[in-house]
């Protein structure tokens, strides 16, 4: 009985009861032939953290065979973590789909496992061209002015690839933009019209681990965009009614295809261009990055930290802030200086009163 209860107070199990790992790789994905990264803390370590070897196990989900990887401790590790890093170079010839990856750690001492953990998964792809760069030959457009594009693509195959077709066309995802548009015409027309599609090169091949450039090219032409682009991007804004349209900010698709235009190799977004009339400069847009291209879409009457000037007063903003019990500190901003429209919105609630901010081209004003 003594030495069970010796055994179990000796158990190296017991070392690892307290280790917590974390972690995981460092990309959801990697290409054949590329080098997957692996990340790891080791938290709650008792004694000598030199007594502790962590390994990275790798497994193609669905088979047994395993890939165990020593994982490098590295020297920025904080005082109460360990960190460690493994790089594993994805085979050539792995087959792609998901591979697991299990953080196990082990006390050098005994050679006992400690710790285990299962960290997200990672997936294998084998891609065969990648557009490396793209350029424009500016960033304000004028509408009807030309747009010129350089691009850039590679080779990551040992062979030469020949027959790729590299098109350029108003932003879109190809997948579900190739024959979207109007309803009666879907399936009817080689290409979506609302795309704009031009093609930059047809037939053109790339040497084994090779890179080419197209060199800056008339590649498409400068226009309003918004509000037309919802069947081929899944969403946008509202149509512009205005005589001159105002400045918005647009980006354009570069694909690479092959000749029959059936596998889809590469696209890449270009740079973000804003688009203006010579006579309109305001409302300054937001890129695409935000819900609304202007203030002027939002609709305030659905957001109750927004009014419009003469919208509340003093008094009625209060009561709702004591009624929702609203801290002493929100904060609601509007990043946009926007010289039409010359409110920004209710920017902040403290002190149970609402500061409103009016912005104009030399300075901000506020209201309590």
């Amino acid at each position: 009985m003594f030495l069970l209860s010796l055994a179990c107070l000796t158990s190296p199990g017991r070392a690892g009861d307290s280790l917590v790992v974390e972690g995981g790789p460092a990309d959801t994905g990697y290409n054949v032939g590329s080098t997957a990264t692996i990340r790891a803390g080791l938290k709650g370590i008792q004694g000598d953290p030199a007594r502790y070897s962590v390994f990275a196990d790798i497994q193609y989900t669905g088979t047994t065979a395993v890939a165990s990887v020593e994982m490098d401790r590295q020297p920025r590790s904080m005082p109460d973590e360990l960190r460690y890093e493994a790089r594993w170079p994805v085979p050539a010839d792995a087959p792609t789909g998901v591979y697991t990856v299990t953080v196990h750690v082990e006390d050098r001492s005994t050679r006992e496992t400690v710790a285990t953990r299962k960290l997200r998964s990672f997936a294998v792809y084998r891609k065969l061209v990648r557009i490396a760069r793209v350029n424009l030959d500016k960033t304000f457009y004028s509408p009807g002015e030309t747009i010129q594009c350089e691009t850039v693509l590679e080779n990551l195959t040992d062979r030469e690839i020949g027959g790729l077709r590299v098109e350029f066309s108003n932003a879109n995802y190809p997948w579900i933009a190739t024959f979207s548009g109007e309803a009666n015409l879907s399936g009817k027309q080689p290409e979506n019209p609302a795309l704009a599609l031009k093609v930059l090169r047809a037939n053109l091949s790339l040497p084994a681990r090779g890179e080419t450039t197209l060199p800056m090219m008339p590649a498409g032409t400068a226009a309003f965009l918004q509000g037309t682009q919802v069947a081929v991007l899944g969403a946008g804004g509202p149509a512009r009614r205005e005589k001159i349209p105002p400045p918005e900010v647009d980006q354009y698709t570069i694909a690479v295809w092959n000749a029959d235009r059936t596998v889809l190799y590469d696209m890449q977004f270009s740079p973000r261009a804003l688009v203006r009339d010579p006579d309109r400069d305001l409302p300054k847009p937001y890129s695409n990055n935000f819900t609304h291209p202007y203030n002027t879409d939002i609709d305030f009457t659905k957001y109750r930290e927004f009014y419009a000037p003469g919208q509340t007063s003093r008094a009625d903003a209060k009561t709702e802030i004591a009624a929702n019990n609203l801290p002493s500190s929100l904060l609601v901003f509007c990043p946009h200086e926007d010289d039409e429209h010359p409110w920004a919105g209710l920017i902040r609630a403290r002190w149970k009163r609402a500061v409103r901010c009016a912005w104009s081209s030399s300075r901000a004003e506020t209201w309590a």
